[in-house]
């Protein structure tokens, strides 16, 4: 796909029609549950255009929509690595790479931006927003499926990712906030898994044959 069809789809006007239609299937999940699996499919379609990080405003924002979704209709969405490739070393080494001066005195939140602007891209300050909202947005799609019981697998791939990076950046900040991320996840799949071996205890209990 052209750049010029890229910045089309990734338009205030596109994202402004994809929430409108996020919100009315959340709300009236009963009427219009045929729509959820073509809307998500199509979200995730236009995530995955292009990992070029300047777009990473875009693709928060539609991560976010995504959660949602995962969120009111309690249907799990496999989309975690769709955030993560700022971390993913195989994809980018984008983190790693030095930091320019920032020339402003501040930059756009991401909130009303859909990119970064190219002299803001390379900054530290720019970096730093990069890996604490991206670590944000996990761990609330990450609380969103809290109760799911294959949690401690669903999160193996993001541990992965996260663990390779923090072992090659040179950044200790980045290494805290990347360590205490996964210290949640770590914490949350151990009280799951205890949970599940208690269940099978109990199961097993009671099927036990039972002596007249």
């Amino acid at each position: 796909m052209t750049q010029d069809a890229v910045k089309a789809i990734y338009s205030w006007q596109f994202y402004n029609c994809v929430k409108l239609w996020v919100l009315a299937v959340c709300q009236h999940k009963a009427e219009l549950v045929l729509l959820i699996n073509p809307i998500v499919q199509l979200m995730i379609g236009v995530i995955k255009l292009t990992k070029n990080v300047k777009y990473f405003p875009f693709h928060v924002k539609i991560f976010q929509l995504l959660t949602l979704i995962n969120k009111q209709t309690n249907d799990f969405i496999p989309i975690a690595q769709y955030l993560l490739y700022p971390f993913d070393l195989q994809a980018s080494n984008y983190l790693n790479q030095k930091s320019k001066a920032l020339e402003d005195k501040i930059m756009p939140e991401t909130l009303v931006s859909l990119k970064i602007a190219k002299k803001h891209i390379d900054t530290s300050e720019m970096k730093d927003r990069i890996v604490q909202e991206a670590l944000d947005e996990l761990l609330l799609y990450y609380a969103a499926n809290s109760r799911q019981i294959g949690f401690p697998e669903m999160v193996i791939g993001t541990q992965i990712i996260l663990k390779k990076f923090k072992k090659s950046t040179k950044s200790s900040s980045y290494r805290q906030l990347v360590q205490t991320f996964l210290d949640h996840l770590d914490k949350h799949s151990q009280a799951v898994l205890a949970k599940r071996i208690s269940i099978k205890m109990k199961l097993a209990s009671e099927n036990l044959p039972r002596i007249a």
